[in-house]
């Protein structure tokens, strides 16, 4: 019986390892994976086509009526399904036509920075920047800068209220490096490049701090910011 067990698993590990690498040539040699906006559904085979309309507008009006019931995490559960796969349905609240899918991300935004968990939090936002340029920018950009500068200065939340969460200045430019790129016109871009370049220069990496500033003067040069950034040029050439 175990040699029959056995002998099962092999046959299905050979045929899992051949379905694969199958795929792997069927792209021919030296294609190399695409990165893609979201993840996508399913375990040896991803679906990244959007979701059905019908389901998720389904899926969002249950996560809407969970989240005033005050069943946050069963409302979190069904809004983050939308970071896996897009969606392009709409539905009609107040006489407005709201997005699902980059809406959904936002609320999940929301009630993962209110759990402490600010990186996720971010994470949906970037999400929505990325995929859904048709979205309204200027409302996920402050939380998106509120994000950055929290998890770049402030006391992390501990996870599950015990495990410590300890910062990476790496990942605090990157962040703001990301906002600086995603943001479409001047009013968060150069306040994103100067948090970068405090950031930076506070982990001794003037080479970064540099580039941030000369982008503030070169690309932003009526900001208010842009006086500033003259000035820690400056005082950066000096040392």
């Amino acid at each position: 019986m175990k040699n029959f067990v056995l002998l099962n698993l092999s046959l299905f590990s050979f045929c899992v390892f051949n379905f694969l690498d199958g795929a792997t040539r069927a792209r021919g040699p030296g294609v190399v994976d695409k990165e893609y906006t979201f993840p996508g559904t399913g375990f040896f085979i991803k679906n990244r086509d959007p979701y059905n309309s019908e389901e998720a507008r389904k899926w969002f009006i249950e996560a809407s009526k969970l989240q005033k019931e005050g069943s946050l995490r069963k409302a979190l559960g069904l809004y983050e399904k939308f970071s896996k796969r897009r969606s392009d349905a709409t539905i009609k609240i107040k006489n407005s036509l709201v997005a699902i899918g980059p809406e959904s991300l936002f609320r999940a935004s929301i009630l993962r920075e209110q759990k402490g968990d600010w990186q996720k939090a971010f994470e949906h936002l970037r999400l929505v920047a990325q995929a859904y340029t048709n979205y309204d920018f200027e409302r996920i950009a402050e939380s998106l800068m509120r994000l950055a500068e929290r998890l770049a200065k402030e006391d992390l939340p501990r996870k599950w209220g015990v495990v410590p969460r300890f910062r990476s200045g790496i990942q605090d430019r990157v962040r703001l490096d990301e906002i600086a790129n995603l943001a479409r016109g001047p009013r968060f871009a150069p306040r994103a490049l100067m948090a970068l370049a405090e950031i930076a220069l506070k982990d001794n990496k003037e080479e970064e701090a540099v580039d941030a500033l000369e982008r503030i003067v070169n690309l932003y040069p009526e900001n208010y910011l842009s006086e500033k950034a003259y000035f820690m040029l400056a005082k950066v050439y000096q040392d």
